[in-house]
């Protein structure tokens, strides 16, 4: 589910803030050969490249915990005991992601 996300988190520049996930996904893709695999399929640029094998994963796992948490609470039906619809808390949920890797 994550792969395509590589590709648009790649080009991304993480904030300080996601630093210390983006050093968790470099490392991991510097010891797992399918990790770092996963990726370059997904970003063949990310090849050699030393910064992107982890922004584009960090980015990834960011947007796909994000809306996997955004899903499970909507499918609950508990963002409409909070009167959130689709258009607020949602919509902004899903823009996390990107402002923290400066895709935005």
């Amino acid at each position: 589910m994550l792969g395509p996300f590589l590709l648009v988190f790649a080009d991304g520049s993480p904030e300080s803030g996601v630093a210390a996930v983006v050093d968790r996904m470099t490392a991991w893709a510097g010891v797992d050969a399918a990790v770092a695999g996963w990726v370059a399929a997904y970003v063949p640029a990310a090849v050699g490249n030393a910064g992107m094998p982890g922004r584009a994963p960090a980015g990834a796992v960011l947007a796909g915990a994000q809306l996997h948490g955004s899903v499970g609470l909507e499918a609950a039906g508990l963002f409409a005991d909070m009167r959130h619809t689709g258009a607020t808390l949602p919509a902004v949920q899903a823009e996390m992601p990107a402002d923290a890797v400066a895709l935005v």
